[in-house]
Formats: C-alpha cells, sequence, structure tokens
C-alpha cells in the first residue's frame, strides 16, 4: 500500500504556504488564494488551529480538508470547535480511504469536537459509516423561483442541452419581461444601500441578538465574512486558481448586502444578505420583521440585484415571502447537520443555527 504524506496548517503556515512557489505550481488547489486568506482572518481561530489537512503523493495533492474553527456558547464557557468544509479526493485516488483518513485527522485534532453540513451524497456516504458522527438536526428551508431562470436549470438537469443555452437565455428575457410587466408594483423606496458597523445602536442591537443563537455569530464574524469572501468577481488571480480548484471562487455576480430597519429611532431588524448569480439568500438575520415596508423592501432587492431565486431558512421570512412575494414556483429544502459526538455530549440545549453557519455565509 503506499504511503501519502499528510501536511496540516495553522492561520500562520497556511499564510506562508499560499505566498510560496511550490503553492503556486500546484496542479490541485486545496485551497484558494483568497479563500485562505479569509480562514487566517477568522475572529475565533486560535494559534494553533488546523485550518486545513492535505495529502501528497510525492509534491502534488491527490487529497484535502478545510476546518473552520468556531465557537459553542451554553451556559458555562464557549466550547471550540471546528466545521467540517470541502472534503475533496482526486478521481485518480478515490477508493483508498482517503477521505476517512482526513476525517479521522480532523476529528483528533479537536478532539471529536466537530460539526458539518451543506455536503454532498458521495461524501454523506462516508460520513454515515464513521462511529463518531451523528445527525444532529435536519432543517427545512424553501426556494422560491421569482423570475424565469431556464438557462441554467434546464442544462444543470440536462446536459445534453447546454448547447441550447443561448436561446434558453433569450426566451428567460423575454419571460422575464412579461413577468415584470404583469407584476408591476409602485415602490416609493429608494435604491437599497448597505449599511455599515459605524452606527452604535447597531452594533450592539447585533450583539444583543445574536445571544438567541448557540455560535452567537456577532459583529466581528459578520464583518469578517463580509470584508473577506470566499467568491470573486473580476479578479484575474482568482479565475486562474478557479481553474485548479474543485469548489467555487468566482462568480459574474456575488454581492454582500447589510440591511436593516428602525422604529422610534431604534433597530428592530438587521439582514445580511448574499446575492450571488441571481440567488438571494440570507445568511444571517437578526431581530423580528415589524413593518409591512420589509415586503417592498424585497421587491426592491430582487429588482435592483436581478435576482431570480430565493432561498429561506428563516421562517418569519418564509410567511413574508407567501404573504407579499409573488413568485413561480416554490420548493421545500433540506439541510442535514451532522456532529461528533464527543461535542454533543457537551451540547446542553438543541441547537440554534443561523442559516450561515459553519462555511454557509461565504458560498
Amino acid at each position: 500500500m503506499t504511503n501519502y504524506s499528510l501536511k496540516s496548517y495553522t492561520q500562520e503556515q497556511l499564510g506562508n504556504w499560499i505566498n510560496s512557489s511550490h503553492f503556486k505550481q500546484l496542479k490541485n488547489l486545496p485551497i484558494s488564494s483568497h479563500r485562505a486568506i479569509s480562514q487566517i482572518h477568522n475572529p475565533r481561530v486560535n494559534p494553533n488551529d488546523i485550518l486545513l489537512a492535505a495529502l501528497f503523493d510525492r509534491e502534488e495533492v491527490i487529497a484535502y480538508l478545510g476546518m473552520i474553527p468556531d465557537d459553542y456558547y451554553g451556559k458555562g464557557e464557549p466550547i471550540h470547535f471546528a466545521w467540517l468544509s470541502c472534503l475533496w479526493v482526486a478521481s485518480t485516488h478515490q477508493g483508498r480511504g482517503l477521505s476517512k483518513q482526513l476525517i479521522n485527522y480532523a476529528n483528533d485534532q479537536y478532539q471529536g469536537r466537530i460539526l458539518l453540513t451543506e455536503f454532498t451524497e458521495t461524501a454523506k456516504k462516508i460520513y454515515n459509516k464513521l462511529s463518531f458522527l451523528e445527525t444532529e438536526t435536519t432543517i427545512m428551508g424553501m426556494r422560491y423561483f421569482v423570475k424565469l431562470n431556464s438557462r441554467e436549470l434546464i442544462p444543470r438537469k440536462f446536459p445534453k442541452l447546454k448547447f441550447a443555452s443561448p436561446l434558453l437565455k433569450a426566451c428567460d428575457s423575454i419571460g422575464n419581461q412579461l413577468i415584470s410587466l404583469l407584476s408591476f408594483d409602485k415602490n416609493h423606496l429608494d435604491e437599497i444601500k448597505d449599511c455599515d458597523f459605524h452606527d452604535p445602536l447597531i452594533m450592539e442591537f447585533i450583539t444583543q441578538q445574536s445571544k438567541l443563537f448557540s455560535f452567537r455569530r456577532g459583529v466581528p464574524e459578520v464583518r469578517w465574512t463580509k470584508s473577506f469572501p470566499w467568491i470573486l468577481t473580476d479578479n484575474e488571480q482568482a479565475k486562474m486558481e478557479c481553474e485548479k480548484y474543485y469548489f467555487s471562487g468566482c462568480a459574474d455576480q456575488f454581492e454582500n448586502v447589510i440591511v436593516s430597519s428602525y422604529f422610534d429611532s431604534k433597530p428592530t431588524c438587521v439582514m445580511f444578505l448574499i446575492i450571488r448569480d441571481g440567488h438571494l439568500r440570507v445568511p444571517y438575520f437578526f431581530g423580528k420583521i415589524i413593518s409591512v415596508e420589509w415586503g417592498l423592501w424585497f421587491k426592491k432587492i430582487i429588482k435592483q440585484y436581478r435576482v431570480h431565486t430565493v432561498t429561506l431558512y428563516q421562517k418569519e421570512l418564509q410567511q413574508l415571502f407567501n404573504k407579499e412575494i409573488r413568485f413561480l414556483y416554490r420548493k421545500k429544502q433540506f439541510r442535514e447537520y451532522k456532529i461528533g459526538k464527543a461535542l454533543n455530549i457537551l451540547i446542553e440545549d438543541c441547537l440554534q443555527f443561523q442559516d450561515g453557519d459553519g462555511d454557509c455565509a461565504f458560498t
């Protein structure tokens, strides 16, 4: 049996490696440079935390697994753990137990305190065989199709029809113009503007509201997510690296926007939005919707950012959409979370997730 070398990288080691000639010469990148920089700036990372583990066959990467350090907040001291992210094995080396080797390594490094979600069906089969993992919960979201997007959906389901993309794009354009005419609403709201963290009321509001969730991702974490995205646009280096990196790193459109509402001069709701190639999500939602104008806000967001699909895991936002937003179709989405048994023993109550927990806020 061939012995492959396993190398792991802490915050400092990862920063040094991505600037080395060895990294730039790799045929398969285990992480993009901008993802690595984002990982390095994680406000919850400790100096000795392992952020990436990779298996090498001589000098080439054949498998890798990312780890995102985080903290769980119960009634006592915070519990440090890691989200597993971006598991990959080269097709030439699959079936040799490399995925299991990497997962076992991550499990050992974090003393069994691991969480994971948004994994592929292939990865799920591997996780289901590991005795130290169990399913924590499955949450239900809703995906709304507010505009036609057959140019992407049909070739994805029927790859042989990829040649018809230009025709499908033209049909989408005509259909969506008709939809806009039929669903015209007078909207007195100004253009959506990205608010910042200079307002102390917003910062305090997010800090207090974050305590309602198990991982309390607040101002430092949202600022980190916004300032160091994993998806870039119009970046030549990122485009070059994407050719050697299995997971996504580039998009034609990627916006992350913070919007807020006030009542009686006090914040009532703050949302962190991501729009990627016309797909809108709300990774972080703080507060409650007490104004009917949020329906108008979402209509404005859909128009301003050319949104065709919206995915929501917050029940309150689903209720708003069902009542206030016209959509063509909707379908349920399910997200499963798996947890290390060693971590699950330490969890005091049912975990309360935000949509963006783990790496979901980045992609």
